[in-house]
């Protein structure tokens, strides 16, 4: 009776697992790329009353309403912090991203936040994934960079222009003087014979 029991309990899992980790495409449409995503509580319930998921939440066929929330995560490719409105999906210990192709969490172990101090936990929910912010380092600081270099295109741009106008204008006062120059000496050599 034990293994009957067991084998039960394993194909359940099994079908809660794959359940859960299925696509669900009303979440697509909800993705949104975003600067920074929210540090605490307070903070993730504003952004989630702001995107507004509870109203999708009774219409969607993913998963329960009360399981369809907001999320502030990684992209699949860890490049960008995107809010999204999606089934809450259990992690192993990573930081937490979502993938638009497949429309739905994925786990990926190149970035594994039981190592970094603080530590996540070896099994957290996908929502709160604001509880571990070294996850988003990598990202915040490759947009300031990116942020602190496109400052200076502008700049660049105009400077640039300026330079080659500067340079079209000296050729052509250069050609310009030249031309008078001839016209003179011309002048001179026609008046001595």
């Amino acid at each position: 009776m034990d293994v009957y029991m067991l084998s039960i309990t394993i194909c359940i899992s099994f079908l809660f697992e794959t359940s859960s980790s299925m696509k669900c495409a009303e979440s697509i449409p909800t993705i949104s790329t975003v600067s920074r995503c929210p540090s605490n509580a307070t903070e993730w319930e504003i952004a989630a009353k702001r995107k507004g998921c509870n109203v999708l939440a009774r219409i969607q066929n993913c998963t329960h309403a009360n399981k369809f929330v907001y999320h502030c995560v990684l992209n699949e490719e860890a490049t960008m912090l995107v809010e999204v409105c999606a089934p809450t999906f259990f992690l192993a210990g990573y930081c937490s991203r979502y993938s638009e192709i497949d429309g739905k969490f994925i786990n990926k172990p190149d970035l594994d936040c039981t190592v970094f101090d603080p530590p996540c936990p070896n099994r957290f929910s996908s929502n709160e994934s604001y509880k571990y912010q070294k996850c988003y380092e990598r990202v915040i600081k490759q947009q300031q960079e990116k942020n602190s270099v496109n400052q200076y295109v502008p700049l660049v741009t105009v400077l640039a222009i300026t330079i080659t106008l500067l340079m079209v204008l000296a050729v052509g006062f250069k050609l310009k003087w030249k031309k008078c120059l001839c016209g003179k000496k011309n002048k001179s050599t026609e008046g001595k014979h």
